[in-house]
């Protein structure tokens, strides 16, 4: 699919040794379900991996990446069941009226692409992606990776290829195409449940036989510059296009659409949900399974709920995904992991239909291409039919809201429609739904997130007949007339130039990303694709980060403990680091360190009592030689000025007694012994043995 031309870092070999050491070999063996056959059967696939990824460095001359040879992202399209081919019909609208509270921008800076270093496009669309963490922003693009200051938007590693991530793999059962082939269709999610990044893309070959793989990088800490586990998911068959990520409590989801073969002239044969073991995946062990559900052609694409904000779902609660049914409902999928096992990955109940305003796809046909351009007769395509990335949860405590988007027919153009669905786990309901159309451009190619508050916000590309494509966002705030987007359409950046050409110049975005700063909770973060000239692989993006002004920063602040974990026998001591981080205005915290249950001779101890949020104490556990055996739980509380907020951060304490004397024997084996305790008394036999054949010693020699 691309030309591996790329230049890229040089990086030293990582540790393999953790692939020898615990356990067999993992096996890349897929257990196939047939797609399209409407069942609920339930197969996983086992990962190749772990290998432990070198740290990035900072950019220097060589390392950048980008491929010299064009190559065209090409895939089969993928339909609405039911499309009519009409005139669009009634639909609601977000028209820009009343009291508007301005979007407020923050910083803007370059992504991937011309204008970045010296990045070359090699391949289009660019599929732009990208997630907002504690201190960086990381960017993907086909089918390279880079790392930002989020605050400055400065470039602090990168762009590398993202089969760096991959190299060292080992093969197993075949080639791993996931160390060789830099494919594309990348997707990235921050966990900021556990402050890791998750960087994927998929990689394959024109064989079958040779299997398709979804490549899959887990950070080891917060730092997306240090190193990472990587991993690689082999599936036969079927080729697994257009994969999506996105972070639940239980396990990465990742969905896909399902082709016969790769390449334009696929037939869509279903859609793919997979549940990766994501406290195998973070933790760097292994096996790591896959659970996953094949769902039929009818159902169009799916895409997964990814959590935000520091809410969790309630106790128990599924995994959502939704798709497209038909021209007047979506459907909505709750479903269920259970690493028992194999693993399997089932529905809970049916799909709950969802009824909602009947729309049209731009041009009347999903695969169309017709978003028009200025002074030229190329036109674009907006990959109507597909729900666009994200599909983003939060529980606001009094409700749970999951909102999405996707493209339609709209004022003689295109406008992005966008739903909010509440009570998933129960009688779930679209709350409100519009399209973001206030005149006749077109708006394509969305993405919709939430802040803490309930404010929405959407990003998408904006263009014309007289418009060259252009960043453009909109938004509403919690307290807006339901249905309504109010709050103004503002443009992010204007496009200078238009995409023509002679190679597949119809190809645009495939996807951009609005994702919100887990530390405020208020901040939204947009990228997306533009042209700074008029050409032909020569996109250029934009990154920018904005807020509404109702979204206050308090003065708070996070806390974490790193390890979190652990094992200590009597008279033992260890350590964990206790990390805070400033949200909002400057803070101050109180640090106390707690045990419970409270056990003889154990103490807790942590070198400083106050420090400013943003710094760190060192907690050191020590017990005596008396200690109590028994398992405990160390917590550290921060308390901000006045008594407020407190957060705390837990370490599980494992207290162990030594173990008692292994009992003398007399001679044979003991299967609660050890190695040692079994193999002497059989070595001391054998000599005696020997020394009596051979007449050595005398008559007092005893066994």
């Amino acid at each position: 699919m691309m030309a591996n031309g790329n230049r890229q870092l040089i990086l030293g070999v990582g540790a393999l040794a953790f692939l020898t050491a615990g356990c067999g070999a993992t096996s890349s063996a897929e257990h196939p379900a047939s797609a399209g056959d409407g069942g609920n059967s339930s197969f996983v696939v086992v990962a190749n991996g772990p290998v432990s990824v070198p740290a990035r460095t900072m950019l220097r001359p060589g390392d950048v990446a980008g491929t010299t040879a064009p190559t065209m992202r090409e895939r089969g399209q993928t339909p609405i069941v039911g499309l009519p081919a009409q005139a669009e019909v009634a639909r609601p609208t977000s028209a820009f009226t009343g009291p508007q509270a301005p979007i407020s921008f923050g910083k803007a800076f370059d992504g991937i692409g011309v204008g970045l270093a010296s990045f070359v496009p090699g391949v289009m669309p660019p599929d732009t992606t990208g997630a907002v963490g504690k201190d960086h922003y990381v960017q993907m693009v086909n089918a390279a990776y880079a790392v930002f200051n989020k605050e400055t938007g400065a470039l602090m590693a990168g762009p590398f290829d993202i089969k760096s991530l991959f190299k060292d793999l080992p093969d197993s059962n075949g080639i791993d195409l996931c160390k060789t082939n830099n494919n594309g269709d990348p997707s990235i999610v921050y966990d900021h449940l556990v402050d890791r990044w998750v960087l994927t893309q998929f990689a394959w070959s024109n064989t079958i036989a040779n299997g398709f793989f979804e490549c899959v990088a887990v950070s080891k800490t917060g730092n997306p510059t240090g190193e990472y586990w990587a991993y690689s998911f082999k599936y036969d068959t079927l080729f697994v296009d257009y994969p999506k990520v996105a972070l639940w409590t239980d396990a990465y989801y990742v969905t896909y659409a399902l082709y016969d073969v790769p390449g334009a002239t696929g037939k869509f044969q279903g859609a793919r949900i997979c549940a990766l073991d994501r406290t195998a995946m973070i933790n760097g062990n292994r096996p790591v399974r896959s659970a996953c559900l094949d769902r039929p052609k009818d159902e169009n694409l799916l895409l997964t709920a990814t959590l935000d904000g520091r809410t969790l779902p309630p106790s128990g609660s599924p995994a959502f995904a939704y798709g497209l049914k038909d021209v007047t409902s979506l459907n909505l999928y709750r479903l269920r992991v259970n690493w028992t096992g194999t693993g399997t990955l089932q529905l809970v109940g049916d799909p709950v239909k969802l009824t909602v305003q009947p729309f049209t796809a731009v041009c009347d046909d999903p695969a169309g291409s017709c978003v028009d351009q200025p002074n030229t007769a190329q036109t674009l395509d907006a990959l109507a039919g597909r729900p666009m990335d994200r599909f983003a949860y939060r529980n606001f405590d009094t409700h749970e809201s999951l909102v999405a988007n996707h493209t339609v027919g709209a004022s003689g153009a295109a406008g992005v429609r966008w739903y909010e669905i509440r009570n998933p786990s129960g009688t779930p309901t679209v709350y409100q739904q519009g399209t973001v159309t206030p005149d006749a451009k077109y708006r394509w190619m969305g993405s919709i997130a939430m802040d803490k508050f309930g404010n929405m916000a959407v990003g998408y590309s904006l263009g014309s007949s007289s418009l060259p494509p252009s960043i453009a966002v909109s938004g509403r705030l919690q307290a807006d007339p339901v249905g309504t987007m109010p709050q103004g359409e503002t443009s992010m950046l204007d496009g200078s130039g238009v995409q023509e050409g002679s190679v597949h110049a119809w190809r645009w975005g495939d996807y951009s990303s609005m994702t919100v700063d887990p530390v405020d909770e208020c901040t939204f973060y947009y990228t997306n694709q533009y042209l700074r000239t008029t050409g032909n692989f020569n996109w250029s993006t934009k990154i920018r980060s904005f807020s509404f002004p109702g979204c206050v920063q308090a003065a708070d602040f996070t806390i974490s403990a790193t390890p979190v974990t652990m094992s200590l026998g009597q008279g033992g001591s260890s350590q964990s680091v206790i990390a805070t981080t400033k949200v909002g205005p400057a803070s101050n915290v109180t640090l106390a360190a707690t045990i419970s249950p409270s056990g003889a001779g154990i103490t807790a101890t942590l070198d400083k009592t106050f420090v400013a949020a943003g710094d760190t104490a060192v907690l050191t556990v020590t017990t005596s030689a008396t200690a109590t055996a028994g398992s405990y739980s160390v917590t550290v509380t921060g308390t901000g000025p006045d008594g407020a907020p407190v957060h705390t951060a837990a370490v599980t304490l494992t207290v162990s007694s030594p173990p008692a004397p292994t009992p003398a024997k007399s001679g044979g084996c003991s299967s609660t012994g050890s190695a040692a305790g079994s193999v002497l008394p059989l070595l001391a036999f054998i000599l005696v043995w020997r020394r009596r054949r051979t007449g050595a010693g005398t008559g007092s020699a005893r066994p």
